[in-house]
């Protein structure tokens, strides 16, 4: 929403938009994802808010659980439509480099809502031995 301006006040109005995400991290490619050959539980999922010009904004972070599944799920309240992104931070494949490898998703539009979430996005099931398009590393998070 740009803002109008006449002969008087500007006028804008927050909204609040909110999304949900579910998934599972893998390591090895197994059924499930349960039966593991290493911890999965330790990997941070961020899901933030990209504002052009602005740092981005922290929706929601969790951990993932023994079985490498997690739910994120945040609601800011902003003049104009989010851009989601959910960020992966993790060690698997790694050795002994410094820093985590970080994967950066842009979650579709179709999945933020006004108001409660009507619908989840599944991201399913990923591999983390994978090397990701776009995949750097991050001291800082």
């Amino acid at each position: 929403m740009s803002p109008h301006i006449f002969d008087c006040k500007v006028w804008q109005s927050k909204e609040d938009y909110l999304a949900t995400l579910t998934g599972v991290f893998c390591i090895v490619a197994v059924p499930n994802c349960f039966q593991v050959n290493r911890l999965i539980s330790e990997i941070s999922a961020q899901y933030r808010h990209s504002d052009p010009g602005d740092p981005d904004d922290l929706l929601d972070e969790k951990y993932t659980d023994n079985d490498g599944k997690f739910v994120v799920d945040g609601t800011t309240r902003e003049l104009t439509d989010i851009d989601p992104i959910l960020y992966v931070y993790h060690d698997c494949e790694d050795g002994i480099r410094p820093c985590q490898k970080r994967i950066s998703l842009t979650i579709p539009k179709k999945f933020i809502h006004h108001g409660s979430s009507k619908v989840w996005f599944n991201l399913g099931h990923l591999n983390l031995e994978m090397i990701y398009p776009g995949e750097d590393r991050s001291c800082n998070h």
